[in-house]
């Protein structure tokens, strides 16, 4: 113990406040350094925050530009819809169009065919009526020829026959005013009616018949051939029968060409 109990007392006070001041301190000290370790530990954890939003920021940056990139090609696949779809309605509006033509020129073929089946029916109307009185015509206009060469005949072999000769220029006149006589009459009654140009060919192409068959007669009856035999036969009524023909042939032929029939 000291001598001096006072100072004893002031030196354990000395130290019990030293060693408050040195607990003071270290508490101080551990406080500040769990709060450093707190403040450590957010850091990091805003750090740890910080890098998950950058990359979630990344992450977006990359949707978003392949978002933009699909509505690019959505945006450019909307226009070739677009384009198709136009495309399809000019096709189809134009599919409209040849159908109507298609349709307007089928109406037109019916039609077409319907005249030509009206026309096909009056010209076989036509055709028969023409045959028809043709074919009378000629009979008669023939008939009266007929009549003419074996009226000229007869006359002619009369002749002969009473002791006489064949008086040729009686024989031409005779013929030729029979042959005119049978025209003219044809002609009055064939001006009037559509078939006078037919018949006045018809004419024409019977007189050439005529004019060869009379030739044709007078050779057969010149060579006296075994193989073709002459319309009569006696050689004179042959001559009589080929010179009649070729006259009534040139006089039809002329009556023809000077527009009679």
């Amino acid at each position: 113990m000291s001598d001096n109990p006072g100072s004893d007392r002031d030196d354990i006070g000395s130290d019990a406040s030293s060693g408050d001041d040195e607990l003071g301190i270290g508490s101080d000290a551990d406080v500040q350094d769990e709060q450093e370790r707190r403040l450590e530990e957010m850091e990091q954890r805003l750090e740890r925050k910080e890098a998950e939003l950058d990359e979630r920021e990344q992450r977006l940056d990359r949707e978003e530009s392949e978002l933009e990139g699909r509505e690019d090609e959505l945006l450019e696949r909307r226009e070739e819809v677009v384009s198709l779809r136009e495309n399809v309605e000019s096709l189809e509006t134009e599919i409209d169009n040849r159908k109507q033509r298609l349709d307007e020129r089928e109406a037109a073929i019916e039609e077409q065919e319907r005249e030509l089946d009206e026309r096909k029916a009056e010209l076989a109307e036509v055709e028969q009526t023409l045959q028809t009185y043709v074919a009378d015509q000629l009979d008669d206009l023939e008939g009266r020829i007929t009549q003419t060469v074996r009226d000229a005949v007869r006359s002619s072999m009369s002749g002969i026959e009473g002791g006489g000769g064949v008086d040729e220029e009686r024989l031409t006149t005779t013929v030729r005013q029979s042959v005119e006589s049978a025209i003219d009459q044809e002609d009055l009654e064939e001006r009037g009616t559509a078939f006078g140009a037919v018949l006045g060919s018809l004419l024409a192409f019977l007189g050439i018949l005529l004019v060869a068959g009379g030739v044709a007669n007078g050779l057969i009856t010149f060579v006296e051939t075994s193989t073709v035999s002459p319309l009569f036969d006696r050689s004179s009524i042959n001559y009589i029968a080929s010179s009649i023909l070729v006259i009534i042939g040139f006089a039809a032929n002329l009556a023809a060409a000077a527009g009679r029939v």
